[in-house]
């Protein structure tokens, strides 16, 4: 019974692995794609992971609107996630990986999930590397801000930099020098 109870175990952490890879390979075709067709799309299902001794039947990624044929998508409000409020083309992709071990155990699972292509005009600033800020005029700003680097904001006496909206950096805040060092 501890045999069995090991190897279904096994099995689920397997199939688990093989829904995350998944799910990373299919970030990684929205990375080098910025608009992927349905194809591309569903060819995450020809890489599954490689591990001894398991079979996967099925491991299939697939947008809702099938494999062949347009992508279809919808526009929608984002309602969660760092993104939330935000307007965007929603993709809708179902994720299956069934492990099957050899002992005969077999575990599946499914994800479903949402890829937002947020446009980018919805942001007051988008910086694509280092951002700066500075308080001198006074600065009260109300649009939402990201920087896919550091993000500086300089504050001096007498002045005042106001954010009404999210502040965003993939890298740094940085308070306490200029970007010139």
């Amino acid at each position: 019974v501890g045999g069995t109870d090991l190897q279904n175990n096994i099995a689920y952490h397997v199939a688990e692995g093989g829904i995350e890879k998944m799910y990373s390979d299919l970030s990684a075709v929205f990375q080098n794609a910025q608009a992927p067709t349905a194809d591309q799309i569903c060819a995450v299902s020809n890489t599954p992971p490689s591990v001894i001794g398991v079979t996967w039947n099925p491991y299939s990624v697939a947008p809702a609107s099938g494999c062949t044929g347009p992508l279809k998508a919808h526009w929608g409000k984002l309602t969660g996630g760092p993104w939330a409020t935000l307007y965007a083309q929603i993709i809708p992709v179902n994720m299956q990986a069934t492990a099957v071990m050899a002992g005969g155990q077999e575990v599946s699972m499914t994800r479903s999930a949402q890829v937002a292509l947020i446009p980018v005009f919805q942001f007051g600033v988008f910086c694509e590397s280092d951002c700066a800020f500075f308080d001198t005029p006074n600065l009260n700003f109300a649009g939402r801000v990201h920087t896919n680097n550091d993000l500086y904001l300089g504050v001096g006496a007498n002045h005042t930099l106001t954010f009404n909206d999210k502040l965003e950096a993939y890298g740094n805040v940085v308070t306490e020098v200029l970007p010139n060092g």
